[in-house]
């Protein structure tokens, strides 16, 4: 991990961000996104590195919440936006750090982003550990095919996810997502009420590599994505502008707004 800014918080103090952290060697991670100085979804991040952690053994850190509100706060940024990257177990108790991120622009939100698919499966679905082949692999089908993500196909040629984030696809008004097993990403499962309050029917379902060529519309849920719209997956073209896609963006904005609001910091 490199750290910005000026300082990142490593077992128990606040240190100089020139260090750079093996990765690696942290038996989990996870990144959040702080959002003008509040972090978004803060409670089901802490969740899923504790889960993750006591799946291998570790005791589950439960001063996360107060050492990112102190992390905020050294870097005498209330009102910064960026992601932050959580190390946990492994080499490291604790390592927390502001990142660099980038998040898509305004026309990838109006025009939808391209993707290409390939067979390739998470080692782990369930949680998230650095894997540097997998990493590896996935950056170079970026840069062959000239697109923004990679879909995940795997060896029964089902659909599961992108690389680093979830899936959902619209058909006939009726929202899909995959029923594979996928990272349980914190930005579905607001996504998934966001689609409840937009009054569409969420199903789970098993989609064929096949099936792409029948989805009307499509888009990604992640943490720096939040709902990114797809306008092709390889030949396939997708309506970025479709009605519910555009309800479920706009629910998903007030799920946000809603969260954000109710932080009050440690």
């Amino acid at each position: 991990m490199k750290a910005i800014y000026n300082k990142m918080y490593l077992d128990g103090s606040f240190v100089d961000t020139e260090r750079v952290l093996s990765e690696e060697q942290s038996a989990t991670y996870d990144v959040l996104r702080v959002i003008e100085g509040k972090p978004l979804f803060l409670e089901a991040h802490v969740e899923r590195v504790n889960r993750s952690l006591t799946k291998m053994g570790y005791a589950e850190r439960t001063d996360i919440p107060r050492v990112l509100a102190a992390l905020i706060k050294e870097n005498e940024n209330s009102g910064i936006s960026c992601n932050v990257k959580i190390l946990a177990g492994g080499a490291y108790r604790l390592a927390m750090g502001f990142v660099s991120s980038s998040y898509p622009d305004e026309t990838a939100y109006n025009n939808g982003i391209r993707l290409t698919a390939a067979s390739i499966e998470r080692s782990n679905p369930e949680d998230k550990v650095w894997d540097d082949d997998y990493k590896e692999r996935i950056q170079e089908l970026v840069n062959e095919k000239q697109v923004f993500e990679v879909l995940l196909v795997n060896d029964q040629d089902l659909v599961t996810e992108g690389s680093k984030c979830n899936v959902f696809f619209i058909k006939d008004g009726m929202v899909l997502t995959p029923a594979t097993d996928v990272l349980p990403g914190i930005t579905r499962r607001y996504a998934e009420l966001a689609i409840k309050d937009a009054g569409y029917e969420l199903q789970m379902v098993k989609i064929g590599r096949a099936d792409l060529d029948g989805m009307d519309a499509a888009f990604l849920t992640g943490t720096s994505l939040h709902l990114l719209p797809i306008c092709s997956i390889d030949s396939k073209e997708y309506d970025a502008d479709n009605l519910v896609l555009r309800a479920c963006m706009k629910a998903f904005a007030l799920v946000v707004d809603q969260d954000l609001a109710s932080y009050r910091g440690e």
